[in-house]
């Protein structure tokens, strides 16, 4: 969804440190034009009346949830 500069929108994310592995979770998709993959944090768009902290965990869990 593209926005114009009159638009706000609100997003939250996080990023995912395991200590007993040193590891950060990433996650890679790819880009519709140029096919590339890309490595990106978990984030995404804030719901009506949600809080970002809660938005931020719920984005992680949605985006991460075929990671094993």
């Amino acid at each position: 969804m593209l926005y114009t500069a009159d638009e706000v929108m609100f997003s939250a994310g996080a990023v995912v440190f395991d200590d007993t592995k040193d590891k950060v979770l990433t996650i890679v998709c790819t880009d519709r034009d140029s096919g590339k993959e890309l490595a990106m944090f978990p984030k995404g768009r804030i719901e009506k009346d949600e809080a970002p902290t809660i938005a931020a965990c719920r984005e992680v869990e949605e985006e991460a949830a075929n990671v094993k």
